[in-house]
């Protein structure tokens, strides 16, 4: 019997895995905060939060893109809103430089993280500034009370440092804890066992509903204080991640596979290489598709690449950006298999099953097709497709039987020219 190729594609999708990225702030706007996305809530109008000349740190993603917040007074305090947590461990790196501050005294936060909607009592992972004789620095953290854990005197004002907040949220009550790093040199790629202050915890304080808001604070007329290059994420490596990648597939028609990208955003991207292997085999570069550079804004990208029969194919992309440093992405697949050329419908895989399986069929033309399954006694139980199949192309579906009981079905594929029909058994 003749056949012919045909592939068929799988896809990941990213917005929602663990390396998300919640918000990045780069304060690429002039003005009051509180009229650029962020909110004010506390002291709204007076002494309001402004923008400045930006911050520059080697290494560093958001380094030296936009302007930055300057928090320079007491006055007006402000927040913002992004994709609330309850489980796990949210990170918040910014990028801070303090010219001047007070040495003493309580109550000397400048930013912290709070829950969505917004509270404005509900305040924790506080960090502090003090400043300490005449050119040294201490930072400090707190989970929620006014008085914090600081730092030894050995940062300096004037320099810029690259700050992480980790709130982690624990089950039970009144046990969440909050851990702070401090760096003088770029984001380690993996977290540090021990953190600079930290874990901390308090018993006498609640924990929050969810960690969904972070908030700037002036509290005193001496502070002089930068902020800038704030990102928020759920693990450690999103945070230098300077591209945000929401999506990426691949889907092939014939002998050219073709692959398809979305980024949320983009900080400094130079671009993706387009690599390529085989299973068993070593990663080829095919080809460079150029980026955005900055942009706050999605963008969408596509690369096609003839393959041949018979094979295999899985696909990474490096994403490099502007300053040599690079990230890979998750792999897709796309498999090319031999087709019988008029119409093919496989068993079911896994089979037995439970309570999920998948089915792949496909036919040579373009045509109104329908997969159905049925009972023993010959009544319809469910219908996984029905609609026009896309001719060759593999089509794969997916059945859920957890609304069934254990037994035996069959499933019947059918076309305007033909009919198949192939046995399934659920054991739960």
């Amino acid at each position: 019997m003749r056949t012919k190729s045909l592939v068929f594609a799988s896809a990941i999708l990213f917005a929602a895995t663990m390396e998300a990225q919640l918000l990045t702030e780069n304060f690429s706007f002039s003005g009051e905060l509180a009229a650029n996305g962020w909110t004010a809530h506390s002291g709204a109008g007076t002494n309001p939060i402004l923008t400045t000349g930006g911050l520059t740190f080697a290494g560093h993603p958001l380094s030296g893109i936009g302007n930055a917040a300057g928090l320079t007074n007491n006055g007006e305090d402000v927040n913002r809103l992004f994709t609330a947590s309850t489980t796990g461990d949210v990170y918040v790196s910014f990028l801070v430089r303090v010219d001047d501050g007070p040495s003493s005294g309580t109550s000397n936060f400048f930013l912290h993280l709070g829950q969505s909607p917004f509270n404005a009592t509900a305040f924790r992972g506080k960090v502090f500034m003090q400043k300490s004789g005449v050119n040294a620095l201490q930072f400090g953290l707190s989970f929620a009370d006014n008085t914090p854990v600081l730092t030894l005197p050995i940062y300096t004002l004037g320099i810029v440092y690259v700050v992480v907040v980790k709130y982690s949220i624990t089950s039970g009550t009144n046990n969440d804890e909050v851990r702070l790093f401090v760096f003088d040199t770029d984001l380690p790629a993996l977290e540090p066992v021990s953190a600079t202050i930290g874990p901390l915890t308090e018993s006498g304080n609640a924990d929050l509903a969810n960690v969904g808001s972070i908030a700037l604070r002036q509290f005193n007329t001496l502070q002089r204080i930068v902020v800038d290059g704030i990102c928020i994420a759920t693990s450690w490596p999103a945070l230098s991640l300077p591209v945000e990648l929401s999506r990426f597939e691949s889907s092939v028609r014939r002998r050219s596979v073709l692959l398809e990208w979305t980024t949320a955003t983009e900080e400094n991207n130079s671009g993706f290489s387009v690599e390529r292997k085989s299973v068993g085999g070593k990663w080829n570069t095919l080809g460079f598709v150029k980026g955005h550079g900055t942009s706050n804004a999605s963008n969408s990208y596509t690369y096609s690449d003839a393959v041949a029969a018979g094979d295999r194919y899985i696909y990474r992309l490096k994403q490099i950006d502007n300053g040599g440093k690079f990230e890979y992405s998750r792999e897709v697949e796309a498999t090319v298999a031999p087709q019988a050329e008029e119409f093919i419908m496989t068993q079911n895989y896994p089979n037995p099953f439970n309570p999920t399986t998948s089915i792949r069929f496909a036919m040579k033309r373009s045509q109104h097709a329908s997969v159905k399954v049925y009972n023993l006694m010959g009544q319809e139980v469910a219908i996984l497709f029905d609609g026009t199949a896309v001719g060759d192309m593999m089509n794969t579906i997916s059945f859920d039987a957890s609304h069934l009981p254990t037994g035996n079905y069959f499933y019947r594929l059918q076309s305007d020219e033909r009919s198949e029909t192939k046995w399934m058994s659920l054991i739960k």
